[in-house]
């Protein structure tokens, strides 16, 4: 899979959200590669913003909901 273009900010959290996506597709009964798309998804939206909090997104943000 390749990883989501996007201009990176500050890579602070990146590795948390990258877990946070994998996880929250595996609790969800989500196929391997969803949960990593989910995973690429969260990580490129952390890296998106500054900081490790402020950075993290939302399920309806992560669901592009």
């Amino acid at each position: 899979m390749k990883p989501a273009k996007v201009r990176v900010v500050d890579t602070t959290g990146a590795g948390d959200a990258i877990d946070a996506g994998f996880v929250y597709g595996v609790l969800k009964s989500k196929k391997l590669r969803e949960c990593a798309a989910l995973a690429n998804i969260a990580a490129a939206l952390s890296i998106a913003g500054i900081g490790a909090r402020a950075s993290q997104v939302s399920e309806a943000t992560l669901l592009h909901e």
